[in-house]
């Protein structure tokens, strides 16, 4: 009988266990002992998210906006160039069309439902925010708010 329980945990951008690798682009959060349990298999799913941008001119040529993080279970066929798939790392994106100001800073709840499946965590989740806009995903730089909520679920392995 496979036995099955879960955690949640919050992350965010801000707070003492943040690490800002790159400026106002890409941080990194320490994962508790406690959730790298050995030899069981586990499935993430995101719970909830926010992302908060400001309304300006550039926010108006998103075509998407999002979190991404050091997961990396699937394929994700938007590549810059060539026939290949990379390994899928977004998190979540948000709905860009429910903002109605200018020059604004909103904060955009998750729209999207990603889960994973990892044999283990990393000792550190490493996450950034991400926009598209001519059809390219790059790092957005900015030093608003990003918050997500992950529930992880654990399985016995087989």
């Amino acid at each position: 009988m496979c036995q099955e329980f879960f955690k949640i945990f919050r992350i965010s951008n801000r707070g003492t266990n943040v690490y800002e690798i790159v400026a106002n682009n890409t941080y990194a959060i320490n994962v508790p002992s406690e959730l790298r349990i050995p030899n069981k298999k586990m499935k993430i799913e995101v719970v909830d998210g926010i992302v908060s941008e400001v309304t300006d001119a550039t926010f108006r040529t998103y075509v998407e906006l999002g979190v991404q993080c050091n997961f990396v279970n699937g394929f994700d066929s938007e590549v810059p160039n060539g026939f290949n798939c990379k390994n899928m790392s977004n998190l979540f994106n948000v709905n860009l069309q429910d903002y109605h100001t200018n020059n604004q800073l909103v904060s955009f709840h998750k729209s999207s439902n990603c889960s994973f499946m990892l044999d283990n965590l990393p000792e550190k989740i490493v996450f950034n925010r991400y926009s598209i806009t001519t059809g390219t995903q790059t790092a957005l730089t900015s030093d608003n708010y990003i918050q997500f909520t992950l529930k992880i679920t654990y399985y016995d392995r087989d």
